[in-house]
């Protein structure tokens, strides 16, 4: 309020000079003295009306109110009348608007002038360079809305117990019912077919062939780094020279010498990339070539994105486990190559293609590239397991009738491609592995404690 006060001495003092300027002026005054005195009351007339503009510096500031402030601090009916004597940096500084500049620390304090004025304990204005600016706490308008959610859930306890089981297993068995209606499988149970010893599948697409990106780009840049390793490791690509032609020799793999571009076919193209991975407690091969079939360029689909993973055919692993220490003779083996002994069809090979290079390996030399693509099912691909899974079932099953306990053993003492089984007498196993031995493909690795079963086989 002392500069109020302060703004209407100077204006009462003014109007006091002029009040007495024409009242000591008479008719016997100079006219060249008049002059000069009504050049001084111009001069004031233009002081009175610079402090009156300042005076009333917020437009239609009656109207306006400081809606931003709450009843807490008693200000929530004051207008901004009462401030008219503050010309505001900020007229509508109780409003989010946009902001225009951002002044830092060393230069704020001296746009800061010492003239405060104090509206409250926690608001005040403080007079600076571009006007006044408020200053303090402005506490947000209490709002009385609630926000509210809803959830719906149709699922019974039954259900919800039944899929915690089925979920949280070791494995999850096959229920027909319960799986009736899976996308992979009813692909499967369509496109299956049996044709010169071998099983042949197809993948289970579940996105159109023109959502799927070839991968071309990011496979080839992942060989070249794989291309300088070997440059490196000299052994590690020799191991990867010999897979590639074991693999070439047995017809998992076919170079492609078509001259058609991936645009041009009219089938699903997806370049894999591939790496190698060493184990080598390993009794067979210490090094194996994994494809990434999960890779992808920037908003991109990958070839597992666009494909169903199928359910879990495997039993319980538990139960196996149980099993299989309940008998006398116990063995173990596995069934060799078990995912490439299934055959891709025709029209999804071109979904499983990699590059290679027959060229010796360079550190500083790029390869020549060859495009090679899979005849059989591989084992980086997200629906192989399951393609595995529901193709040893399907063998298993023609034998059904000819060998009934065998296949009903056989069911229940597969994981993925490992046979987990046994007997209670030596004579029993002898013949059930015989039975075995006619209804699968070629198995590897027996492990038994018997060794005189193992002689046998």
């Amino acid at each position: 309020m002392e500069i109020l006060n302060r703004s209407k001495g100077t204006l009462k003092d003014k109007i006091s000079r002029i009040e007495n300027f024409i009242e000591s002026a008479n008719e016997e005054t100079d006219a060249v003295e008049t002059k000069v005195k009504l050049k001084k009351v111009i001069v004031l007339q233009k002081n009175i009306e610079e402090l009156r503009s300042s005076y009333y510096a917020i437009p239609n500031v009656k109207e306006a109110k400081l809606s931003a402030i709450d009843e807490e601090l008693n200000l929530l009916e004051e207008r901004l009348e009462k401030l008219e004597f503050l010309t505001l940096a900020d007229k509508s500084f109780f409003e989010a608007n946009e902001v225009h500049a951002l002044i830092s620390a060393d230069i704020f304090f001296k746009v800061l002038k010492q003239n405060t004025y104090k509206v409250n304990e926690e608001l005040f204005f403080k007079e600076s360079e571009f006007g006044w600016i408020a200053c303090g706490k402005l506490k947000e308008r209490r709002s009385d809305k609630q926000g509210q959610c809803f959830l719906l859930n149709n699922d019974s306890i039954q259900d919800t117990l039944k899929l915690f089981f089925d979920l949280e297993g070791l494995g999850i068995r096959y229920d027909p019912v319960l799986h009736k209606r899976d996308q992979a499988m009813e692909i499967f149970n369509e496109t299956v077919e049996f044709e010169n010893g071998r099983y042949i599948v197809q993948l289970p697409f579940r996105k159109s062939y023109n959502e799927l990106s070839n991968n071309y780009p990011l496979a080839k840049q992942r060989f070249q780094n794989l291309w300088r390793r070997f440059g490196h490791d000299s052994e590690l690509y020799q191991q990867y020279r010999e897979i590639i032609r074991d693999y070439t020799e047995q017809g998992i793999i076919e170079e492609v010498k078509t001259e058609i571009t991936d645009n041009e076919l009219n089938r699903p193209v997806y370049y894999l990339p591939h790496q190698a991975v060493r184990k080598e407690s390993r009794l067979t091969s210490k090094t194996r070539i994994v494809f990434d079939a999960g890779s992808h360029q920037n908003n991109e689909l990958s070839l597992n994105d666009c494909l169903w993973p199928g359910i879990n055919l495997n039993p319980n692993l538990l139960d196996v486990l149980i099993n299989f220490r309940l008998n006398a003779v116990a063995f173990c083996s596995d069934i060799k190559q078990a995912f490439l002994q299934i055959c891709l069809a025709n029209p999804h090979k071109d979904a499983v293609r990699f590059l290679w290079s027959v060229d010796e390996p360079s550190v500083h030399k790029k390869p020549k590239l060859q495009v090679y693509r899979f005849n059989r099912v591989n084992f980086g691909v997200s629906s192989s397991p399951f393609l595995l899974a529901a193709t040893i079932r399907h063998h298993i099953e023609k034998y059904k009738q000819e060998f009934p306990g065998t296949v009903e053993l056989l069911d229940r003492s597969f994981y993925i491609d490992d046979l987990i089984s046994g007997g209670n007498e030596f004579e029993e196993k002898r013949f059930k592995l015989h039975e075995e031995q006619k209804i699968l493909w070629k198995l590897l690795e027996w492990i038994s404690e018997n060794g005189l079963l193992i002689m046998l086989i």
